[in-house]
């Protein structure tokens, strides 16, 4: 596993303005339509630390509604060419901070499996490894201080992170596309702890969050919202 960190002082995406975003602007694309939902809880509330695995253009509205943001690009290839283009467009922005991880082998054939609706864990062991890897990437930073970590990553693993950081104890973790593939990307296999409560919005392909219940504030505005809780397979 090969980890390359970048803290860098941005403009803005092409297209996207600054200051109070038109909405539109990320929910035209199945890529940042998990705007939408995120919206809804950041006009009530900022984050303070977020970290999100994957970056793109929803990185900079992130990046206007939180305190500080990490943007974790893991990916089962060296392919920096997306990592590099966001890096400049991030450039100009003192609370960002970019990671490039590339995963090992085992977990680059997890990923392959993944993508064929094969659970990976019937074929190979890797996650220990995807832990591992997990675990060197927050080693980083003050787990103490993560807020909420939102998965959607280029790799397929994206239940399996899901369940790394429920037993991380993240006080809010979300994941997007979870209304769509659910053998490709292990929505399936996520076990719930007692201690948390998971709300989905179902508009576009799916925002999921799981919050910790002592995060009474959160869960009362999510309540507010169009999510609908979910039933879960839970861990107790």
């Amino acid at each position: 596993m090969k980890i390359w960190s970048a803290l860098v002082r941005s403009c803005s995406f092409k297209n996207m303005r600054l200051g109070n975003p038109d909405l539109k602007e990320y929910t035209a694309s199945d890529y940042t339509d998990h705007i939408r939902h995120f919206h809804k809880l950041f006009k009530q509330k900022k984050i303070s630390t977020f970290l999100e695995f994957g970056l793109g253009k929803g990185t900079e509205y992130f990046l206007q509604h939180c305190d500080h943001v990490i943007s974790v690009e893991l990916l089962c290839s060296d392919d920096r060419s997306w990592f590099e283009y966001c890096q400049k467009k991030l450039i100009n922005y003192p609370h960002w901070k970019g990671v490039f991880v590339q995963g090992s082998d085992v977990i680059a054939q997890a990923d392959r499996l993944a993508l064929e609706e094969i659970d990976p864990s019937s074929k190979v062991s890797y996650l220990d490894e995807l832990r591992l890897t997990c675990d060197k990437i927050l080693a980083q930073f003050s787990l103490d201080d993560l807020e909420l970590v939102f998965i959607d990553p280029g790799i397929h693993l994206r239940g399996d992170l899901v369940n790394i950081m429920l037993k991380k104890n993240i006080p809010i973790i979300a994941a997007h596309d979870t209304k769509v593939s659910e053998k490709v990307y292990g929505w399936n296999r996520i076990i719930v702890p007692s201690d948390y409560q998971a709300f989905k919005f179902v508009k576009g392909l799916g925002l999921t969050l799981w919050v910790r219940k002592d995060r009474l504030d959160v869960i009362q505005l999510l309540q507010k919202t169009n999510c609908k809780p979910c039933h879960v397979r839970k861990r107790h």
